[in-house]
């Protein structure tokens, strides 16, 4: 089984970032914060995960992570935004994992100032899948929080 490594590299209010390598395809990360693993609100804790291609007309192609302590349906999956909703922060993600090409910044709500993001989002998502090639992998999250 394919193993890809997450490393997360910078958290604040506005998201935890890193970056995702899978048998030499690399892309960007964005998570929730680190908010005591709770549901809806936080990142998922450090640690190695299995992760399974699946389908739903929500998500398209993207990835389940499974046996996430504490957590159901966690996913890898598109977006954009990860900040903390309850400090006014627009999200994409309930807890999931997004990915992108690059990190960056895009306007949140029309009166909020800049927030940073993942870009290119699907394209990197079909990247991943591709790099997968249908089967399955372990996910080792290690970094920051």
């Amino acid at each position: 089984m394919n193993r890809a490594v997450l490393t997360r590299l910078e958290t604040s209010d506005q998201g935890t970032f890193g970056e995702l390598v899978l048998a030499g395809f690399h892309c960007f990360t964005a998570e929730l914060p680190w908010r005591g693993n709770q549901k809806s609100i936080s990142c998922i804790p450090a640690g190695e995960y299995t992760c399974v291609q699946r389908y739903t007309k929500k998500f398209r192609y993207h990835f389940h992570v499974l046996e996430v302590p504490g957590r159901d349906w966690i996913l890898i999956h598109t977006g954009n935004f990860s900040g903390d909703r309850v400090l006014g922060f627009r999200s994409h993600t309930y807890g999931c994992i997004l990915v992108g090409r690059r990190l960056g910044c895009l306007q949140g709500f029309k009166d909020k100032p800049l927030q940073r993001a993942v870009l290119a989002s699907r394209f990197a998502m079909t990247d991943l899948l591709n790099s997968a090639g249908g089967e399955p992998f372990r996910l080792l999250i290690k970094g920051v929080v």
